[in-house]
């Protein structure tokens, strides 16, 4: 169970709540290519039923089993849904430029991105919804980035997109929450002092930049605001 203070609200688990169950489908096409690199498109479907969603349930009781003390309170659980289908396409790309002379053959490049079509029954008269607004699943993420490995020094920069994606459904769109699209850049560093011992140094969303955003229909409306800030992590690492 979950209690948000601030938004009078209750998370708590259905005792009621099913398995959720899928089929998959997948195809995917690769192409390698010189100097060790990868290029490939992928195609998926999930076909789902009993699929799980995050909605609200009305309001607790007096006589609930969380007591007085939160009544009047919203209660939000999970529930089963019907049939789900979601349809998917990924690109990829990789490459280490070992084919360029001196200091840039320890180059490398990356890049993926994924799209997502969704579609659901929530299992209430009109709720069919479409256009990637199932609960849970993001219609657009992508990463790009480069690094540098050669000398015993690794670095990777690495920026990732989310885009924004339903986290809670309400039959009244007015009151369905989503996460907010974010876009944060990591940097890692690390330094093989010999074959045994490596010194590493993590820089988690360089830039600050705001993460873990809800808002309710529309962006302006915010819902929930967690502050993360940027976080710099250093370690050792030894194998023996």
């Amino acid at each position: 169970m979950t209690i948000d203070n601030e938004q009078m609200t209750i998370t708590s688990n259905n005792p009621d709540l099913q398995p959720q169950y899928g089929k998959n489908y997948d195809a995917v096409l690769e192409y390698y290519f010189e100097p060790a690199g990868l290029l490939s498109l992928g195609v998926f479907q999930k076909n789902l039923s009993n699929f799980i969603y995050r909605s609200d349930a009305g309001t607790v009781g007096s006589d609930s089993i969380f007591g007085e003390a939160y009544a009047g309170y919203l209660l939000r659980t999970d529930f089963n849904g019907g049939s789900a289908e979601i349809r998917g396409l990924e690109v990829s790309y990789s490459q280490q430029f070992s084919n360029l002379p001196g200091f840039w053959r320890g180059f490398g490049a990356f890049a993926n991105f994924t799209w997502l079509e969704s579609e659901g029954d929530y299992g209430e008269p009109g709720a069919n919804i479409t256009g990637s607004e199932l609960v849970g699943f993001t219609p657009r993420t992508g990463n790009v980035g480069i690094s540098y490995m050669a000398h015993g020094v690794i670095v990777r920069v690495k920026m990732n997109y989310t885009g924004s994606r339903l986290s809670g459904f309400n039959a009244d769109p007015s009151r369905r929450t989503y996460d907010k699209e974010s876009l944060p850049v990591d940097l890692n560093l690390a330094y093989a002092v010999n074959r045994w011992l490596s010194v590493y140094a993590d820089v988690i969303n360089v830039f600050n930049t705001p993460t873990n955003h809800q808002y309710r229909y529309v962006p302006s409306r915010m819902n929930r605001n967690d502050l993360y800030t940027t976080t710099i992590k250093f370690g050792v690492a030894g194998s023996f």
